[in-house]
């Protein structure tokens, strides 16, 4: 059996038109999209792409209530290593604030961009 990128490789145009839907056909969803859930049901590639992600899913489901032990010292040992690591230096206190400001703004630049694109969808292909 080929693995997913060999499979993902293989895609035609239409194929790459339908692998949008292909992860919720694995789930067992509908996805609204007739022209792309008909290509799916004709196009063998594109089968096998929902077997191989129907795997995946199946894996994951598999391994959700799985428990793994932790060694006992494990957290002690890496705090351990954390403590006995070399002191960053400090940073001056206008660095530090300069470098929070810019942080700021970026994650409220970042904000207004996603509500513009969300609210005006044609705003950030305009140009």
């Amino acid at each position: 059996m080929r693995s997913l990128a060999e499979i993902a490789r293989l895609r035609s145009g239409e194929c790459v038109s339908a692998a949008d839907v292909i992860p919720q056909l694995a789930a067992g969803e509908r996805t609204g999209d007739l022209e792309a859930e008909t290509h799916v049901a004709r196009c063998l590639r594109c089968q096998a792409e929902v077997a191989a992600f129907g795997g995946i899913l199946r894996a994951m489901r598999a391994m959700r209530y799985d428990s793994v032990d932790y060694p006992a010292a494990s957290l002690d040992r890496v705090l351990e290593t954390l403590r006995s690591s070399r002191p960053r230096p400090r940073l001056p206190g206008w660095a530090a604030t300069a470098a929070y400001c810019c942080g700021l703004t970026a994650t409220a630049a970042a904000g207004a961009l996603l509500w513009a694109s969300r609210r005006h969808p044609g705003l950030l292909n305009a140009g």
